[in-house]
């Protein structure tokens, strides 16, 4: 069963909000992160957590290839600003693939284009994959991020 991706921006709390948050979490049972199949089964949910705990390898290493996309988790982590020290909660986004490697990244860039594909195709579970190619972008002073690109 497929679930409903949030597609409004992630917003930046403050530690003390996170704290409360996740004290809540705990004591309303409600995730705070969005997956695109239900895991029922204990295999499907160690899957699940594995991915989310330990992905196999980070979205970055992959520039140029294709991932043939089958599900996505999102979820909220708190990282820190390299440059402002400044704490921000950013959207940390996972690809399985069609033979269950997980892919991961934390870079607005992948967000926006998993919020796009889910908005263009109404859903973000494809049974047989959806081919999406890795590319990274360069932006103003010397940054760089990352986007997907259908690749169909």
């Amino acid at each position: 069963m497929e679930q409903n991706i949030n597609t409004e921006a992630l917003e930046v709390i403050t530690p003390a909000a996170a704290a409360t948050a996740m004290i809540a979490e705990f004591e309303t049972g409600i995730p705070s992160f969005f997956c695109s199949f239900r895991a029922e089964t204990v295999e499907e949910k160690a899957a699940l957590y594995n991915a989310m705990n330990a992905p196999d390898v980070q979205i970055a290493d992959h520039i140029g290839q294709t991932i043939n996309m089958r599900d996505i988790i999102i979820e909220a982590v708190d990282m820190v600003n390299e440059e402002s020290g400044e704490l921000r909660t950013v959207p940390r986004c996972t690809i399985i693939d069609v033979e269950g490697n997980s892919y991961a990244s934390t870079s607005a860039g992948i967000y926006n284009a998993l919020r796009k594909i889910a908005g263009i195709f109404g859903k973000s579970h494809f049974e047989a994959g959806l081919p999406v190619r890795v590319q990274q972008l360069s932006l103003k002073g010397g940054r760089r991020t990352y986007t997907l690109n259908l690749a169909v």
